[in-house]
């Protein structure tokens, strides 16, 4: 017969004290004494670090890299973010690919790493002669070159407007998709749904949720849009690609007449700041330069068909167009560098009343 006089747990330990009895002999209840090691699962886990910001941020050489945070915790020991280790640095002097490594342990030693690439891109623009000082200079600039580049440009606290083969036709290509933000946020409906197919239409160039946003809307409500904002083009099918249902040809004329349009938007809608940030994180950004302001942009691409619109959030606001033929190729990306740095230079001395 045992008693249990009492019993401890949490501690590694329990001890039954008692009293055994036998036919021969009879034992005292301190006699006995019985320790048994409890078994305690050791701890295998690893911490986790979580990156704040992008695993891969790329810039251009010049500008300043700023780290943008990390944290870490374990499922035994909490908060581990002040102990997390880094290690590597970024030259954005330098054109190169960097690698920062975050590491940390738990008091039972078990490591957790992650990492971040930090791209740092060449300034691909270079001027190959004095740079352009207006517009006029930045027509010849390009037919010395021998490009197929339509480009446009509208100042919004100005007005002043500048276009260079305004009227001649592209295929638009996906320049097509930026309507089809326009009109869910202006009209209203700006449901869960729209949302996500806005953010993939236009974030990422998603031709399928265009499609879907073309169908949930229909094709004769955004065709009556583009007219009313000023568009001869928009949804109307190609000159150029057969009349395909869902795409259409555009102009610098219908883009500005857009780019217009959604700057009132952004600036005048309460949904204005998420639809500007939709076009900000777009990606694909050629309108970028070393130094470059902030901007939103749209990019097109089809066959021999590039284009890039934009606008520039300098201290006078301006929208940008370029249409293209010049494919995507090695060196387009440069072309339209280059170019939009001289259009915001131009512009620079049109705020100064130079031009």
């Amino acid at each position: 017969m045992i008693f249990v006089d009492f019993l401890l747990f949490g501690v590694g330990l329990f001890i039954l004290s008692g009293i055994k009895t036998s036919g021969e002999e009879k034992r005292s209840a301190l006699e006995i004494d019985v320790a048994v090691e409890a078994e305690v699962a050791p701890d295998t886990t690893p911490p986790e670090i979580v990156l704040e910001g992008d695993a891969e941020i790329g810039l251009f050489e010049g500008r300043s890299f700023f780290e943008p945070g990390f944290t870490a915790r374990d499922d035994v020991d909490g908060e581990l973010t002040e102990k997390v280790e880094t290690s590597g640095e970024v030259d954005t002097n330098r054109a190169g690919v960097y690698k920062l490594k975050y590491s940390v342990r738990d008091e039972a030693g078990n490591l957790a790493e992650t990492t971040r690439l930090v791209f740092v891109y060449k300034t691909w623009y270079t001027f190959q002669s004095t740079p352009t000082k207006n517009f006029e200079e930045l027509e010849a600039y390009i037919k010395n070159n021998g490009w197929d580049i339509s480009f446009g440009y509208y100042n919004f606290q100005t007005g002043r407007t500048y276009m260079f083969q305004g009227e001649k036709v592209y295929y638009g290509a996906s320049l097509v998709k930026t309507a089809d933000a326009m009109y869910a946020f202006e009209t209203g409906d700006v449901d869960a749904t729209s949302r996500a197919l806005v953010r993939r239409a236009i974030t990422y160039s998603d031709n399928s949720a265009h499609i879907a946003l073309v169908q949930r809307f229909g094709i004769e409500n955004l065709r009556r849009y583009g007219e009313q904002i000023g568009m001869k083009k928009h949804l109307k099918g190609s000159e150029l690609y057969g009349g395909t249902y869902y795409f259409c040809d555009t102009t610098v004329e219908d883009q500005l007449a857009e780019w217009k349009h959604l700057w009132e938007l952004i600036n005048n809608s309460p949904h204005g700041e998420e639809l500007r940030l939709y076009f900000i994180n777009n990606f694909w950004d050629n309108l970028s330069f070393s130094g470059s302001p902030v901007h939103m942009y749209k990019n097109g691409l089809y066959g021999n068909n590039y284009h890039e619109v934009g606008i520039i959030f300098a201290d006078s606001p301006y929208a940008v167009v370029m249409l293209s033929t010049e494919g995507w190729r090695s060196n387009s990306t440069t072309i339209v560098k280059d170019l939009s740095h001289r259009i915001f230079m131009i512009h620079q001395l049109v705020v100064e009343g130079e031009v």
